[in-house]
């Protein structure tokens, strides 16, 4: 491809010798261009002059007292769009969820949150809201919420809303103080594997053995009402129950 793209340009001797041969090559030119571009080298100072462009969508930034970048992201018109969602009865109640992932942007956490558009009937997925963190402190999701809350102060006493998230404590922890009246539920697949990686602590490891039990749990919420729950539960306690060895 390469030799196909200077045997084009056949007075360009010079392009012929700088220009990238692999993918690394490639890679490196795309940096050095998009640092030429930059106003300067300093990111922290790029971030801000950014934020002046655009108030819309970067409503705050702080660097913490411990050095911790936090970068608040929720556009104005996907706020206004959502306002129209709440405190209806028309429609179904209005799922967000809540979640932290390290796969988006390098080095950095990145907080979602996401709320099934009810008035569709496919109930697209739409990102409300988005913290950009160093780390996954209660100080970083304090940054969110406090924040947020000014941004959207509609959205915490919301009466058809509720949200799903993992069990961890900085996050569920804020939810619960800003949030008061929102009912907040424990996402499954967070659950199905916090059961995995404690059944494998036991000593299970046959992924045949690991996917019995782990069908047990979905049957378990599975159940019409908190009765059947307890009565199913129970039924794993019993002597002649694999869950009999697990369970203490």
């Amino acid at each position: 491809m390469r030799n196909e793209a200077t045997a084009q340009a056949p007075f360009l001797d010079e392009f012929k010798t700088v220009a990238p041969r692999n993918v690394k090559q490639i890679a490196n030119a795309q940096d050095f261009t998009r640092k030429e571009c930059r106003i300067s080298q300093d990111g922290l100072y790029n971030l801000f002059k950014l934020k002046e462009e655009c108030p819309n969508f970067i409503k705050e930034i702080s660097v913490g007292t411990d050095n911790d970048l936090r970068v608040l992201l929720c556009h104005d018109r996907i706020v206004e769009k959502m306002k129209g969602l709440l405190n209806r009865s028309d429609i179904p109640h209005v799922l967000a969820t809540f979640d932290t992932t390290f796969d988006v942007v390098m080095f950095m956490y990145i907080s979602l949150l996401y709320i099934k558009w009810s008035e569709f009937t496919q109930g697209p997925g739409i990102l409300v809201a988005a913290l950009i963190h160093e780390r996954k402190t209660k100080k970083a999701h304090k940054f969110f919420f406090d924040n947020f809350n000014d941004v959207f102060p509609q959205f915490r006493s919301a009466k058809n809303l509720f949200v799903i998230t993992d069990g961890e404590k900085a996050i569920t922890s804020q939810i619960d103080d800003y949030w008061p009246t929102v009912d907040r539920y424990r996402c499954w697949l967070h659950i199905l594997d916090n059961v995995e990686v404690e059944l494998k602590k036991l000593g299970l490891k046959d992924g045949n053995e690991l996917a019995r039990y782990i069908v047990d749990v979905k049957y378990l919420f599975e159940q019409p009402d908190e009765a059947n729950y307890y009565r199913e539960l129970v039924s794993f306690m019993d002597d002649q129950s694999p869950w009999s060895n697990v369970i203490k």
